[in-house]
């Protein structure tokens, strides 16, 4: 396997997305994990968490050795999205080749994304791109454009062995 992809509540619009990486990569080798948080709180119990800036929560461990290549899909909710950040806060990340891709419904992405790409670096990974896409992006006719666009310029195929 050359290519993960760790996604977390990405809903109908954004199964969009992860389907179209998974494809993408199809030939490459690709496997999917989803985020599971050691203790789920339901929609409303993460809603209702997602307003408190920076919240984390613990999510089961995830091997990240062997890949070239980590997709993370995240969600923007209210102001974050705790599985997410407790990911990061809890995996070694150094030498880690990700493209960071989030997902937001309104209001600007700017600073999210900011704090995400410092947080992300801080553990020490190689942010080889960043996609924010908003919802109606998602279901636009210009999504599979947007989509290859930013995967051709993340392919591992351009890396370094």
């Amino acid at each position: 396997m050359n290519v993960l992809i760790l996604h977390f509540g990405m809903g109908r619009s954004g199964s969009r997305i992860l389907e179209y990486v998974r494809q993408r990569h199809e030939r490459d080798g690709v496997k999917v994990v989803k985020l599971e948080p050691l203790q789920e709180h339901g929609f409303y119990g993460w809603l209702v968490r997602s307003f408190v800036p920076g919240l984390k929560v613990t999510v089961k461990p995830v091997d990240l050795a062997g890949y070239r290549l980590v997709y993370l899909l995240a969600p923007k909710w209210s102001y974050n999205c705790p599985p997410i950040n407790g990911f990061i806060e809890g995996h070694e990340l150094r030498g880690v080749n990700l493209a960071l891709i989030i997902t937001y419904t309104k209001g600007s992405i700017s600073g999210y994304m900011a704090r995400m790409v410092k947080k992300i670096r801080g553990k020490g990974a190689n942010i080889l791109g960043m996609l924010s896409i908003k919802k109606e992006e998602i279901l636009s006719e210009r999504f599979g454009e947007k989509m290859q666009r930013f995967c051709n310029s993340v392919a591992f195929d351009r890396l370094a062995e």
